[in-house]
């Protein structure tokens, strides 16, 4: 079980390119840029920026034009995107110009590594009458810098209860044999009943081959650029005998091939 927390940081943008102020009707308003990044620098489309006379989306290029309520004004704006943390912003506008400013979102990135293969030997099973289970897991827990997290104890893990939602067609609980059969659960031991840091192996070289897909559909079913930023966090993480592949695929109307990936 992963939990991502989300907070918003403070920061100030100020100054910025030349560029005439926007006005309608007798009202003079002023304008800023503002291009939203990721932490590797690529620009973050259809990020929200709300500001006070409502929400303005990015580009393609990261970039977004919103207005403040006068030539020379100070405002908040709160920047937001499905799958990155939000970020609070001060910005100031200028008579005569438009300024800009530059955003790095944090992505939103949970532990990962969870395995039901038991080193231990001990295989999962049911209780006769099929109301208790038990199972032994084994986690890799990494931080946001995929690096892992040390001096964790049993307290550290708690098996949460779990109450089915009635409105999904999946089983968020425990499925039984029963199609579409899901039922709630608790632990009658929250923490682990038994607990042990397994020391990891010797660091070895290693090499690895990404195929990335740049197919059309990517714009649905990826439409942050998660893949790509995943294989860039995966490049940074590698050691200096270590070997990687990179590949892509693409078909279909507007597939393309990002250059460089």
């Amino acid at each position: 079980m992963a939990v991502a927390v989300i907070t918003a940081g403070l920061a100030a943008c100020g100054g910025g390119g030349s560029g005439a102020t926007a006005s309608g009707g007798s009202t003079a308003l002023g304008a800023v840029k503002v291009t939203v990044l990721d932490t590797f620098g690529a620009p973050v489309p259809l990020a929200a920026v709300q500001g006070p006379l409502g929400v303005a989306s990015t580009d393609t290029q990261g970039a977004s034009l919103v207005a403040l309520a006068a030539p020379d004004a100070t405002a908040s704006l709160t920047v937001s995107r499905e799958g990155f943390m939000d970020k609070s912003i001060d910005v100031r506008s200028s008579p005569g110009k438009v300024n800009e400013c530059a955003v790095t979102l944090q992505r939103i990135r949970s532990a990962a590594g969870g395995s039901l293969s038991s080193r231990s030997g001990a295989l999962p099973r049911a209780s006769p009458d099929g109301q208790q289970f038990t199972f032994e897991i084994e986690l890799v827990v990494v931080g946001a810098d995929s690096e892992p997290i040390q001096n964790l104890g049993v307290t550290d893990f708690v098996l949460r209860p779990c109450a089915p939602n009635a409105t999904t067609d999946v089983s968020d609980c425990v499925r039984s044999a029963t199609v579409g059969n899901d039922t709630g659960c608790a632990a009658l031991t929250p923490t682990a009943e038994t607990f042990q840091v397994v020391t990891g192996g010797t660091v070895r070289p290693y090499a690895a081959a990404l195929l990335i897909d740049q197919t059309g559909s990517i714009a649905q079913s990826d439409p942050t650029g998660a893949r790509l930023f995943s294989a860039k966090a995966f490049f940074t993480g590698l050691g200096a005998n270590d070997l990687a592949l990179v590949a892509a695929f693409a078909s279909g109307p507007g597939a393309i091939i990002a250059t460089p990936l």
